[in-house]
């Protein structure tokens, strides 16, 4: 089987270059609304960490929950705000064990 071949006539050509033109500013488009769609979702609370009580200067630990989890809480924690608190926190935030909470990588 052979490649297929473009067309050799000018106004064949220029007709063809316009469709790929369109093709290309179609998905140029499509792009730019997958990134500003992954982008709003970025922003948008998804997680939670529900604190457990503890002695007075004992360190502080939680339970991380994701949205849809039956726990009580809301969302108000974006993936940015969940890794500067993970990384403040570290191994003192455990993930629920009923949600199984996926952080943003």
């Amino acid at each position: 089987m052979t490649d297929p071949q473009p067309p050799s006539d000018l106004p064949a050509l220029r007709a063809l270059a316009a469709w790929l033109q369109h093709w290309l500013n179609d998905v140029r488009q499509a792009v730019a609304d997958a990134e500003r769609a992954a982008a709003v979702e970025a922003r948008r609370p998804r997680w939670w960490v529900r604190w457990q009580r503890r002695p007075p200067g004992a360190p502080r630990r939680g339970i991380l929950h994701e949205e849809g989890c039956w726990h009580p809480g809301a969302p108000d924690l974006d993936a940015a705000a969940l890794r500067r608190l993970l990384a403040e926190h570290g191994d003192r935030v455990a993930a629920c064990e009923v949600c199984r909470p996926s952080p943003p990588g």
